[in-house]
């Protein structure tokens, strides 16, 4: 079975939420978790969505974890990626 999640953007991290209320069965329904998230918990956390959904693959998707308020989050592009490369 897919699972597509929204993907939102922080200081230039691209991150997704690792929490079953921001996992959708198909894309449409990921958009517009992403859309509403924007306007809670992106206005309190200070991160907006990218207007972009991806689907997770079966085996995972390469990620830095992080957190974020009370949220673990998985960051699959940045500058932390960057950083990493130039040590």
């Amino acid at each position: 079975m897919s699972t597509f999640v929204p993907i939102f953007i922080k200081d230039g991290h691209e991150f997704f939420i690792l929490h079953e209320e921001f996992v959708a069965k198909d894309s449409e329904a990921a958009y517009r978790i992403g859309v509403g998230t924007m306007f809670v918990e992106g206005i309190l956390l200070d991160f907006k969505f990218k207007s972009r959904v991806v689907e997770l693959p079966d085996e995972g998707m390469l990620h830095a974890a992080a957190t974020m308020g009370p949220y673990s989050v998985a960051i699959i592009s940045g500058p932390i990626y960057v950083e990493r490369k130039e040590t």
